[in-house]
């Protein structure tokens, strides 16, 4: 793909530039909860640092390549986080791989690697905007709110995304299949997503404890399943993914 892509990046003048746009207030707030900005966080590169280190191969700039990945898509509650990473380090540790393949543990370490060594953005869509608009059209809103935070670092001239999904981008870009496990930047990408969704979870886990969001992340497990008769479902809860769930023997939906 590598080989691919270094020859179809288009010239400087036909990428939108996005460095000048602000970040989304709710998806900071949300960020906040998570524990990902604030002096424990860990600090970024600064773009001054992306925009000295990028030397130029035959007169022309080198490609930045962000991967792209999501978290929450198949789940039941809580919302679908995007995240979009670019590598800036010539020797990938074997740690960043698919996140699937991490324990919890080992993905925190991940994260604070990423941190302190790639840029990356975030991006968030609520279980509200899921139910409005379906889960495709929010996971494609997540990752372009993730691409433009990216881009207040640095912007990237190609996107690789996880998956089969034919989404649409300002940038040039493609998609694939199992990217997560083959491409380091989309692995990168993948772990940001993670870890950053579970700590929204065990944050929301705070304010609705009876339906053990911290345990499984708002996912289809039988004690989810169970609760979710048992309670209704919370503002968290994916109205549109429960129909199924909810039988004529449940209590009725209601905001808990």
């Amino acid at each position: 793909y590598i080989s691919f892509i270094m020859s179809n990046i288009p010239s400087r003048e036909t990428r939108l530039s996005k460095s000048g746009r602000s970040k989304n207030a709710s998806g900071k707030e949300s960020r906040e909860a998570a524990g990902l900005v604030g002096p424990d966080a860990g600090a970024r590169p600064p773009r001054e640092w992306w925009v000295r280190g990028r030397d130029t191969v035959g007169g022309h700039p080198t490609p930045i390549i962000a991967g792209i990945d999501e978290a929450g898509r198949g789940s039941l509650a809580g919302p679908v986080v995007a995240a979009a990473c670019v590598l800036q380090v010539q020797r990938v540790p074997p740690f960043i791989r698919d996140s699937k393949q991490l324990s919890p543990d080992q993905r925190e370490e991940a994260f604070g690697w990423i941190a302190a060594h790639c840029a990356y953005g975030i991006g968030i869509t609520d279980a509200r905007e899921i139910d409005a608009s379906g889960i495709l059209a929010a996971t494609e809103k997540a990752m372009q709110k993730a691409v433009r935070e990216l881009a207040d670092i640095v912007n990237p001239t190609y996107l690789l995304i996880d998956g089969r999904d034919k989404f649409w981008f300002d940038v040039s870009h493609s998609s694939i299949i199992r990217g997560d496990e083959t491409e380091p930047c989309i692995s990168a990408a993948s772990i940001i997503a993670k870890v950053t969704r579970d700590r929204l979870m065990i944050e929301y886990h705070g304010k609705f404890p009876r339906y053990g969001f911290d345990v499984h992340k708002g996912y289809g497990v039988p004690m989810h399943f169970e609760t979710i008769r048992a309670h209704g479902p919370c503002m968290l809860h994916r109205k549109s993914f429960l129909k199924s769930v909810l039988s004529s023997e449940s209590k009725p939906l209601r905001i808990a």
